[in-house]
């Protein structure tokens, strides 16, 4: 019994403090809440107002100089643009035609006079919207592009120009001319068809190819060159392997030019030059004619 007293007593107590505590939270909200709103209530201060600061800007579009100009007088008044005056209408006179009421001769007829000419004036109105002058776009002068120079044409070292002949008095149908297997005249004017050997003098070479000039070689075989090289005739000394290969050696005397772009030429010509074969190394001059085609 005592237990149970005990306990509710215990309860009591726990119940008036937790009342308490409610009754304390609520009040405190209610405190702030109150607080807040009287701070919302209240207006904020009006703002001050800004005060300028006063600019002189002066009567000029070109402001110099460090002192204001002070002048007693009032300000010369502005000048008031005068407007055009309307264009006034000008009346022209109208003469309208002369109308006859009656053409009868009724003597019972009442006489009727003619009615006077009336003037109208003609009203003329001024052209609001002027005829607008549509500018005319320039002419541009095109300039034509000039031609391009012509250009420098090729030095071209040309093959014979003859009729292919050997100054032989007769014609004895022999195209071939050496001893590698053919058959021919081996260059000798008159000789034998079917030779198979060298035997006599070699033919003049006029046919303005290159030339042996001087040793005891002979060209047997060549094609025509071109290049970009001037008007020029070159003695090459040449280095004649037995095999019929030339190698060049130097430009020789007599010749038009020493230059080393013809010293280049001839080497790459000699490439596709044969000479006749030999069982010796032999040293020749050979002619070159550089032409310059039109």
């Amino acid at each position: 019994m005592n237990q149970a007293i005990t306990m509710n007593a215990t309860d009591n107590q726990k119940n008036v403090k937790a009342a308490a505590i409610t009754i304390v939270v609520h009040a405190a909200l209610l405190f702030l809440f109150f607080i807040i709103t009287i701070a919302m209530a209240v207006p904020a201060p009006p703002p001050k107002p800004e005060e300028g600061i006063e600019v002189n800007l002066g009567n000029s579009d070109i402001g110099f100089g460090d002192i204001e100009p002070m002048v007693p007088g009032d300000p010369a008044p502005e000048v008031a643009q005068e407007e055009a005056a309307p264009q006034q209408q000008i009346e022209q006179p109208v003469q309208e035609t002369e109308k006859e009421v009656s053409e009868r001769d009724d003597p019972e007829a009442p006489e009727i006079n003619k009615p006077a000419t009336v003037t109208k004036p003609t009203k003329v109105i001024p052209k609001e919207n002027p005829p607008v002058t549509t500018p005319k776009p320039a002419t541009t002068t095109v300039a034509n592009p000039k031609p391009a120079p012509p250009q420098k044409p090729k030095a071209v070292y040309g093959g014979g120009t003859g009729t292919g002949g050997n100054n032989s008095d007769t014609y004895n149908n022999s195209r071939n001319q050496g001893i590698a297997g053919g058959t021919g005249n081996q260059g000798k004017p008159g000789g034998n068809p079917n030779s198979d050997n060298y035997n006599g003098n070699g033919g003049t070479g006029t046919s303005g190819g290159p030339r042996v000039t001087s040793g005891n070689r002979k060209i047997i075989k060549y094609y025509s060159f071109s290049g970009d090289l001037d008007k020029a005739t070159i003695y090459a000394i040449i280095r004649v392997s037995p095999e019929g290969r030339g190698t060049f050696v130097r430009i020789g005397p007599r010749s038009t030019s020493y230059s080393q772009a013809y010293a280049t030429a001839i080497t790459e010509y000699l490439r596709n030059i044969k000479f006749d074969p030999s069982d010796q190394e032999s040293t020749v001059t050979v002619q070159f004619n550089f032409k310059v085609n039109d």
